[in-house]
């Protein structure tokens, strides 16, 4: 399940945040060897997408006199800021194992019948060694933007009792 979708497949509105990879969704940067930039590439088999019969009167043109409309030069630019997004992030997790700061977690909880949920196989920041890092790796990690990375990380932890709220399971679920 997803507590994020609603029962007719929609993103949850009270949610304002809709993930990046869903967003940019049938677009996507691809990346050719020998080519030094990323080119934008398109899932044609995307419903939304009308490839032949007659189109949509609400439907908006890929491209126009031959050239990129707005829509796609959007989408490239979205999709190619993301995938500098994602090789930042790439590099992030990278420096985060290298130190030993990644933890496996799991967590429990039981709903108001008794079912229980579990989940596992996860990793989370452990705090104790990242408290522990040496001044250098502290300073690094600041000019390259992994510290704020690693607080927005810690901080999402404190979600946890949200989602089994929202999943109505009446024990905390906080990773162990």
């Amino acid at each position: 399940d997803n507590l994020f979708v609603d029962a007719e497949g929609q993103w949850d509105a009270a949610r304002p945040y809709r993930p990046a990879y869903i967003q940019r969704y049938p677009f996507l940067a691809v990346t050719v060897p020998g080519l030094p930039n990323a080119s934008l590439g398109v899932d044609l088999a995307c419903e939304r997408l009308v490839t032949s019969g007659k189109a949509h009167k609400s439907a908006l043109p890929l491209f126009a006199d031959g050239q990129p409309t707005k829509l796609t030069q959007d989408a490239a630019n979205f999709c190619f800021a993301w995938n500098q997004d994602f090789q930042a992030t790439a590099a992030f997790c990278q420096a985060l194992s290298e130190q030993g700061l990644l933890a496996e977690q799991q967590l429990s909880a039981m709903a108001p019948g008794g079912k229980r949920y579990a989940a596992a196989g996860f990793k989370t920041v452990d705090t104790r060694k990242f408290h522990a890092l040496p001044e250098a790796v502290l300073v690094e990690w600041h000019r390259k933007g992994f510290l704020a990375l690693v607080y927005a990380h810690l901080a999402s932890q404190l979600c946890w009792n949200d989602l089994a709220q929202k999943m109505g399971l009446k024990d905390h679920a906080v990773p162990s």
